[in-house]
């Protein structure tokens, strides 16, 4: 039981990590245009980026996510954040694993931007 807890805990600090990720500043010099094609792109590759991650723990294809389908993809997430593998995730972890999320969106973003 306890080790579910921690499992769960895992992912929602991780899915907070996520959403406080800092958004991209527009360019003040877009055209009207260019600023609603690129609201509208956030839009789509978010319900894309959703779609994916459920094809990804559903690992039955099934089209649903059962409780251990979840589990072993929390579990997954969990070793993850615990970058010193003692079986717990101390803030100093979760707040590491957030920048490196982070840095890895700011660069994934700047290779778009580069296309």
């Amino acid at each position: 039981m306890n080790k579910l807890v921690c499992l769960l805990s895992a992912l929602m600090l991780a899915g907070a990590a996520q959403a406080q990720e800092s958004k991209p500043i527009e360019d003040s010099t877009d055209s009207a245009e260019q600023s609603s094609e690129r609201k509208h792109h956030r839009r789509g590759g978010r319900g894309k980026k959703e779609k994916d991650m459920l094809q990804r723990v559903d690992t039955n294809q099934d089209g649903q996510v059962d409780l251990n389908e979840f589990l072993v993809h929390a579990e997954s997430r969990f070793q993850k954040m615990d970058l010193d593998s003692n079986g717990f995730v101390t803030s100093e972890e979760r707040r590491e694993v957030g920048e490196q999320m982070r840095e890895k969106h700011r660069e994934m973003r700047q290779q778009h931007r580069e296309e």
